[in-house]
């Protein structure tokens, strides 16, 4: 190999992007650590992918290289124009990663694996044919499509990557193959961003939960309300909104990993203030319902007397049965669904 090819291929070693990160500190990881919303885990496993796509990337470009200087020729036979975008787009998730904008980060890391498909079309090139990477590709991205994708995009990517005998092309197209790999981390990315949402609900959940049960464990231990000898006097009236947002907080805890919610619905609401709009119409509907029975309005006891111990297991029951915040937010995420790209 030539000098010039050698200092060329030392120049791609060190790609912009793809330099040694500094391992974040402690006020990083903490950082790092509230802007992922507590996944501490997804820093690392993204510097380790991104590492490990710059020493591929590497060896490919390493590799074009040695096939260019076996042909010979002052000119060269591969247009690197896309390195420099690869280079871009790394360096971009690199620096959001650092921020600790892991979304961001995946995002520009799965559009540098797009563009390096014009890498591997300049080796399936260089080879004269006897290489197929770029169909090689095209087949992975096509089965990935057949085992998550449902709807127009699985449709779509078959489309541009099948013949009409439902095989994957021979020769196919590198802007077919990166749009069709578009597809597919757009599904991810979308699926994704589902799964965050649900599990940010459930950490506020969570809170909301413990932080209502601390007070009512509190407030056992000054006032008992189970003792209280008049459910109308106001030390007693205040447990029972409390006890309709403990109900409605443990009714999402338990109805957050079953809740199916459309890719419109994080663009729309935020989790805190779904979960906020589910405590408060919890605690509303156990206040109702309190004013109701205390008023004779709603008989549950056929004349009874209506013990305090009743009236906060019916103010639970309230907020435990509280359905219509989130069925609300799907109904208007699909309404501006019609005009929201999924």
């Amino acid at each position: 190999m030539s000098d010039e090819a050698t200092a060329e291929t030392d120049e791609h070693r060190s790609l912009q992007g793809c330099e040694p990160r500094d391992t974040p500190g402690p006020a990083a990881r903490v950082r790092n650590w509230w802007h992922d919303r507590g996944s501490g885990a997804a820093y690392d496993r993204l510097d380790g992918r991104l590492s490990a796509y710059c020493a591929e990337f590497g060896a490919l470009l390493d590799e074009l290289d040695r096939l260019e200087a076996s042909r010979g020729g002052d000119e060269p036979a591969v247009d690197r124009d896309f390195v420099t975008h690869v280079e871009t787009l790394l360096d971009k998730s690199a620096r959001h990663l650092q921020h600790g904008h892991i979304d961001q980060a995946w995002v520009c890391f799965h559009a540098a694996r797009r563009v390096d498909l014009y890498g591997y079309e300049a080796y399936d090139r260089l080879r004269d044919g006897e290489s197929e990477l770029v169909r090689e590709r095209a087949v992975e991205i096509h089965r990935q499509a057949t085992d998550r994708l449902t709807g127009w995009r699985r449709e779509a990517v078959s489309d541009l990557l099948l013949d009409r005998s439902g095989q994957v092309r021979r020769d196919p197209s590198v802007h077919a193959v990166i749009r069709a790999r578009y597809l597919v981390d757009e599904a991810n990315q979308n699926n994704h961003a589902k799964r965050r949402y649900l599990q940010r609900q459930l950490r506020y959940l969570l809170g909301l939960g413990i932080v209502a049960l601390t007070v009512f464990l509190f407030g056992v231990t000054q006032v008992n309300p189970f003792a209280a000898s008049d459910v109308t006097l106001p030390t007693f009236v205040l447990y029972v909104p409390l006890v309709g947002a403990l109900g409605a907080a443990l009714f999402g805890v338990r109805s957050a990993s079953k809740t199916a919610t459309s890719t419109n619905v994080p663009q729309n609401f935020t989790p805190l203030g779904v979960v906020l709009a589910r405590v408060f119409i919890g605690s509303l509907s156990a206040v109702a319902l309190y004013f109701g029975l205390t008023a004779g309005v709603i008989d549950v006891v056929d004349g009874g007397t209506l013990t305090p111990a009743l009236l906060l297991l019916v103010a639970f029951a309230a907020g435990y049965s509280e359905r219509l915040a989130p069925q609300a937010v799907e109904r208007v995420s699909g309404i501006t669904g019609r005009t929201t790209p999924n």
